[in-house]
């Protein structure tokens, strides 16, 4: 079976019914603000870079859905200027 062919600005039908989303209540922009993945990662025993690759995956989902869903602007913060302060070590 072919793959099907997914246009960012259309909101694929089946996957909003899935979710329980109506296409008429999707925001057309979203922001986020990547916070915590350090964080996260100390929480759990994990390195940073380990936190970091786990934020990449999410982020990478956050973009398959956003298109699924027809969400046609998403922008991602993904660097604070309080990491410019931060010791070397823990970056």
């Amino acid at each position: 079976m072919a793959e099907k062919q997914q246009n960012c600005c259309v909101p694929d039908e089946e996957a909003l019914v899935r979710s329980g989303l109506r296409a008429e209540l999707m925001p057309q922009h979203v922001a986020i603000v990547m916070d915590g993945n350090r964080r996260w990662a100390q929480a759990r025993g994990l390195t940073t870079a380990e936190g970091h690759e786990a934020g990449g995956q999410a982020l990478g989902k956050i973009i398959e859905l956003s298109a699924a869903w027809g969400i046609r602007a998403l922008t991602v913060f993904a660097f604070s200027q309080e990491n410019f302060r931060r010791p070397q070590a823990s970056s």
